[in-house]
């Protein structure tokens, strides 16, 4: 088994996005390059050197409408609900491409993030509740899928781990995966002023947008192709990176730590 490397698997990425891309252009439906990916095409016009991942989201009506006539013979879509739900949004995966990410059980194929945005209240005590909630359900939905507690080192912090761990299966995944899906409901898409990433939030309130300057979708080159992006794009950056075109530090430029390799491979 041969791994691939990065750049083999941000063009395999690629690829998804791109498929993704024809999918929602051919269907009429609306999203934009997020995260980490929509800071690489403002930044790079491309993927950030050392990232190894792709993110889009939609506004919740698109998003639905997506699952809904998704349909297609190399790539497919996770759960996000239900029995066999992994996270509370979707991700876009390619059979072809198979991953193991160290120290974390995940999903078996190569993916891109797709994440739904919702509504948002504009009194900022209600919105900050909801990311402290948004927060804790990720926690317990990544915690429950490391491997073992030696990521933690010292004997204290891995009884403190060992604790949470006993807390993340009493509480259950799947009700964190359902909490998380109703709070991002909470708020009707149509009918708020501001939207944002509820189900993941891993950026919090800072993430908030104004629905009508979201909506205002253009387009931006990423790895030498116009991908849509929010009208808001510059607001949403400064919004959870700050002084987003400011390189971190080199210790601070990590990946997630993905092995991958094409199916059929020889282990």
């Amino acid at each position: 088994m041969e791994n691939l490397t990065l750049k083999e698997i941000q063009f395999a990425e690629f690829k998804i996005l791109e498929e993704f891309d024809r999918i929602c252009n051919d269907n009429n439906l609306r999203y934009s390059l997020a995260g980490g990916t929509l800071l690489g095409a403002v930044r790079h016009k491309g993927f950030v050197p050392w990232d190894d991942d792709i993110d889009v989201c939609m506004p919740r009506p698109d998003y639905e409408k997506f699952k809904k006539i998704f349909k297609n013979e190399q790539f497919y879509l996770s759960d996000d609900k239900g029995k066999y739900s992994i996270y509370p949004f979707l991700k876009m995966m390619d059979k072809s491409i198979e991953v193991q990410e160290v120290g974390f059980n995940e999903v078996s194929n190569l993916w891109i993030d797709v994440f739904p945005i919702d509504g948002l209240p504009s009194e900022n005590k209600k919105l900050k509740k909801i990311y402290k909630k948004s927060s804790l359900y990720r926690k317990i939905i990544v915690f429950d899928k490391w491997k073992n507690l030696n990521v933690y080192g010292g004997k204290h912090n891995k009884l403190i781990a060992f604790l949470i761990k006993i807390y993340v299966k009493t509480y259950g995944v799947k009700r964190a995966i359902k909490n998380s899906i109703r709070l991002a409901l909470k708020h009707d898409y149509k009918k708020s002023d501001y939207v944002g990433a509820i189900t993941w939030g891993c950026y919090g309130v800072g993430e908030r947008m104004l629905k009508s300057e979201y909506e205002q979708f253009t387009e931006m080159e990423f790895e030498g192709k116009k991908f849509s992006v929010m009208g808001c794009w510059d607001s949403y950056l400064r919004g959870i990176y700050g002084d987003y075109m400011k390189l971190p530090p080199e210790d601070k430029r990590i990946t997630h730590g993905i092995k991958a390799f094409r199916a059929g491979d020889e282990i």
